[in-house]
């Protein structure tokens, strides 16, 4: 009887052993697809328009290469190409959620500035649901004005860089 106990739970532990084999191939496969698509969006963009990074399995698009005019939000038909991208770049992740977030450089009282990195975010979010068709339940916008900045205000093209909108997808 103790033999047949052995053998039985012998059975068992290799059921075990294959089942773990196979979530980890299953993780495995996911994970070189998730990556697949993060390196298919990071071609998208040229290094004057976005730098995209991978948090996890959400992807942050730095668009740097927005053309705001000083004090203004709105979106200057130039931007049309990085937009577009944007909107492919989403495109490849339907199930997100997308976060943008408006930047400032730090010419200018902090009160416009966080009013105009919140009226850029939210140009963005317009543009993506009335020209990308995106629901405007995936979407949601926030302006930080000049409280995150990624490079000195003390040169122009660090300032350049401080002027940005940035577009998380947010996968689940």
């Amino acid at each position: 009887n103790s033999v047949n106990e052995l053998k039985a739970a012998e059975v068992e532990s290799g059921k075990q052993l294959a089942s773990t084999e196979i979530e980890r191939e299953a993780m495995a496969e996911k994970e070189r697809e998730e990556k697949e698509k993060f390196e298919k969006v990071q071609a998208m963009f040229t290094a004057q328009e976005a730098n995209v990074y991978r948090q996890r399995q959400d992807i942050l698009i730095s668009a740097h290469g927005f053309q705001f005019p000083s004090g203004q939000s709105e979106i200057q038909t130039d931007n049309f190409p990085l937009m577009n991208k944007i909107i492919r770049a989403i495109e490849i992740f339907p199930e997100s959620q997308i976060e943008i977030t408006g930047h400032t450089d730090s010419t200018g009282s902090d009160k416009i500035n966080l009013e105009l990195s919140t009226a850029r975010a939210e140009k963005v979010g317009k543009f993506l649901v009335d020209v990308g068709n995106l629901s405007k339940n995936r979407i949601k916008t926030t302006g930080f004005g000049e409280t995150r900045p990624v490079a000195s205000n003390k040169t122009e093209q660090g300032r350049a860089e401080n002027r940005r909108v940035e577009i998380t997808i947010i996968n689940k």
